[in-house]
């Protein structure tokens, strides 16, 4: 029934959720989206569980969501959500999400199945067996006006989004990717940095890009990182956090020194707790209140604990900085300095329905 309902869809998307990754069912997503050529969206856990570069991605869904992923979900008229919970970050109000389409659910979890939004076809397995079982059933679309329509939205928006709503952060992320091995693993920590990763990292291969969903943890990208580069010490293991998470376990810098893991470690340093001073900005008339951090010296620690580190200013050129760190064997710190006011856009207010996106301050 779910492939018959995709096959027949005149305006079909797939969400991809963190389930995916969890149940190794990776490639047989990647055969799904290309086989059926069906455009595809990402709760943040998912991102990275199919290649962002395939033509088919549409970006991450939520309140920090990009804006093709937010738009064209509320145009669909079949959706298939695989290994994902519909949780308030990823469609913050579900009453009105997608209401012109037919919804089918994958997920091992039956408590998860039409838990925050009704499903027409629920679907309790494991969630690789199930796409191994759909894929045989599943016929390839051919180009309609959705995908015209995708098309058009999505080279309308890069007009009008040139550094995808990330400014100086993204701009950044894009040129360390350029200089960082293809196959690096990107673990991002929780808070501005992370949106900022998320919406600008093109991740290439399944668990490339790690980061803390559901609670999100700050402080989570440091151990995590070690864990990585331990557990796949042939790639490149790439730390991006800001100064905020950075702090929490700082004290991991000593772990990293001692064992000499080659792990680069790039914070993005606005001096705030970005993601609150932006909604403090935002939403409660730019009363900001307790989300100043009056920062160490990140180089000078890093020396001390014995790994080479330098720091660049917001309006300084990167490029030798990043080649630098790019040519060290060993661990590397760079302490970017980041605009306070750059700020992630679009947005969805709080209580708000993903089309429901402001552009600015001003909005």
């Amino acid at each position: 029934a779910i492939a018959r309902g995709l096959n027949r869809s005149e305006k079909p998307l797939l969400i991809i959720g963190g389930g995916v990754k969890l149940g190794n069912a990776a490639e047989e997503m990647t055969d799904l989206v290309e086989k059926g050529r069906v455009p595809f969206v990402c709760t943040m856990m998912g991102v990275g569980s199919v290649h962002s570069a395939n033509g088919y991605n549409l970006g991450f869904i939520g309140t920090h969501g990009n804006e093709l992923a937010n738009r064209m979900i509320h145009q669909a008229d079949f959706i298939l959500a695989v290994g994902t919970r519909f949780t308030d970050r990823s469609t913050p109000l579900t009453a009105e999400l997608a209401p012109l389409a037919t919804i089918a659910q994958i997920d091992i979890d039956p408590t998860s199945i039409g838990k925050n939004i009704a499903v027409d076809y629920p679907y309790v397995a494991d969630v690789r067996e199930a796409l191994r079982d759909i894929l045989p059933l599943v016929a390839p679309h051919e180009e309609t006006a959705w995908t015209e329509r995708i098309r058009s939205e999505r080279t309308t928006i890069e007009q009008n989004l040139p550094d995808g709503g990330c400014g100086q952060a993204g701009q950044l992320i894009r040129q360390i990717q350029e200089i960082m091995a293809a196959e690096t693993t990107v673990v991002a920590d929780v808070g501005l940095n992370q949106i900022w990763t998320v919406r600008t990292w093109q991740s290439r291969s399944p668990r490339s890009l790690i980061t803390s969903g559901g609670m999100g943890t700050m402080g989570f990208a440091l151990p995590a990182a070690i864990g990585a580069q331990i557990g796949t010490p042939e790639r490149q293991v790439l730390v991006i956090s800001g100064d905020g998470g950075l702090y929490m376990n700082i004290q991991e810098l000593a772990t990293i020194s001692y064992y000499r893991l080659p792990i680069k470690i790039v914070c993005l340093n606005n001096g705030n707790l970005g993601m609150i001073r932006q909604i403090q900005d935002l939403f409660y008339d730019g009363r900001l209140s307790s989300i100043e951090l009056a920062g160490p010296d990140l180089v000078a620690i890093a020396r001390g604990f014995g790994i080479p580190a330098r720091r660049i200013a917001k309006d300084q050129n990167p490029t030798e900085a990043l080649a630098e760190m790019a040519s060290v064997q060993g661990p590397y710190l760079l302490d970017c300095e980041i605009d306070p006011d750059n700020y992630v856009f679009p947005i969805v207010p709080p209580g708000r329905a993903n089309r429901d996106m402001i552009f600015g301050m001003g909005d």
